[in-house]
């Protein structure tokens, strides 16, 4: 087992990810095989009993899907760029709406933020972002990633420094009236 298979295997359900040594051509190449074959077409792709669609059409840029592209890519200042992570751990996108969403698992947190629901798994820090279709029951996959510890402290910081700046203002609301 690599150094990248031990810090992914925080949760032993999980599948193993992809093995990001061979570099990324080929991590490239084995996570759009497993897309075609196990994402893209696959019948048991669902989130609470409804089908979850994927945008099938060709990428202008790049010979695959569009959906592919969103979950093995990041943003990085207006571009998408690679991820190892995000290929290395396409494999546990299926798993965890599969196996994981409806169980009794504590570690599932499912919200609401605006028109998309956010699925994380708070174990390995995994998200899947769906999008409640409106005129068509089902979802859409809007994309899949695993955080980084840096990037998920980030946001907690980000989200405590909302909840001291909301609690001073109720305090300075009290002391006003």
């Amino acid at each position: 087992m690599n150094k990248d298979k031990k810090v992914y295997k925080l949760c032993p359900k999980l599948p193993d990810p992809f093995d990001c040594s061979k570099g990324i051509p080929n991590l490239l190449t084995d996570a759009h095989y497993y897309f075609k074959t196990e994402i893209l077409n696959a019948s048991d792709l669902i989130y609470h009993n409804k089908k979850i669609e994927l945008l099938k059409y060709i990428n202008k840029l790049y010979p695959w899907e569009e959906s592919f592209d969103h979950l093995v890519t990041k943003s990085y200042f207006d571009v998408r760029v690679f991820s190892e992570e995000r290929m290395a751990t396409l494999p546990w996108l299926k798993y965890i709406l599969k196996h994981c969403v409806d169980s009794d698992c504590p570690y599932m947190n499912i919200y609401q933020e605006d028109e998309n629901i956010c699925i994380l798994c708070q174990k390995v820090f995994y998200y899947i972002i769906l999008k409640k279709k409106k005129r068509k029951k089902g979802y859409s996959l809007i994309t899949a990633y695993p955080k980084t510890a840096k990037e998920y402290y980030n946001i907690a910081t980000e989200k405590q420094k909302e909840l001291v700046k909301e609690q001073e203002l109720v305090k300075e609301r009290k002391l006003v009236r």
